[in-house]
């Protein structure tokens, strides 16, 4: 029996396909930065029977697999492109979208999207009567911005964009995509930070995939 397990938050990779899918582009938009956090209720694990066909098979065989979902995720997505005019086409995008969006499988559909602009300034840590920003969602934090903040959790290495590479000869070759891997903490809410770091409008730290 094969599990197929699932990321605590969609990896960087998937919200990049996803922003692709919004804008309806065919070629890759590069420097993409997003910054990823939120939550969920807890994790489901479905029994699911597939039937598999081997080459030149006619019936095939029953082919159990347990897939992994999260419950009820809640996300927080930054996105910074790389103008306004970018930033104005992905807003009207999301507004008025091609299709229903989904998030990763076809039938992990969104049901509520909220779009707002946030500006991003610092939080400087000794102006806090408590000391510290306390962490409100689970979140991706690259590693070396994780040390700088004293944040430890779950390792990961997170694919982000992706490249087409030839593998074989020219007349039997196949395409693969080879996928850029960023490594990170998944760092858990509750977690204090007491240095002075980028925050959005609403006082929510952003950790950009790339700096």
């Amino acid at each position: 029996m094969e599990i197929i397990e699932t990321y605590p938050l969609p990896p960087y990779s998937t919200i990049i396909g996803f922003l692709h899918n919004m804008l309806g582009l065919k070629e890759v938009l590069w420097e993409i930065n997003v910054s990823i956090q939120g939550s969920h209720e807890g994790v489901l694990r479905e029994y699911v029977s597939f039937h598999k066909y081997s080459k030149g098979e006619r019936e095939g065989k029953i082919y159990p697999i347990v897939v992994t979902s999260l419950v009820k995720p809640f996300l927080v997505v930054h996105v910074r492109m790389s103008n306004a005019d970018w930033h104005r086409r992905l807003l009207a995008a999301l507004q008025d979208p091609l299709y229903f969006p989904y998030l990763g499988r076809p039938e992990d559909l969104i049901t509520e999207l909220k779009v707002t602009e946030v500006e991003e300034t610092v939080f400087r840590s000794k102006n806090s009567p408590r000391g510290g920003l306390e962490l409100s969602f689970d979140t991706y934090v690259p590693v070396a911005q994780a040390r700088t903040y004293d944040l430890y959790g779950m390792r990961y290495f997170l694919p982000s964009y992706y490249r087409k590479k030839e593998k074989g000869t020219p007349s039997k070759g196949l395409r693969m995509r080879v996928f850029e891997l960023i490594p990170v903490f998944y760092v858990q809410k509750g977690r204090s930070i007491v240095q002075d770091v980028r925050v959005d409008s609403k006082g929510l730290p952003i950790w950009w995939m790339t700096l």
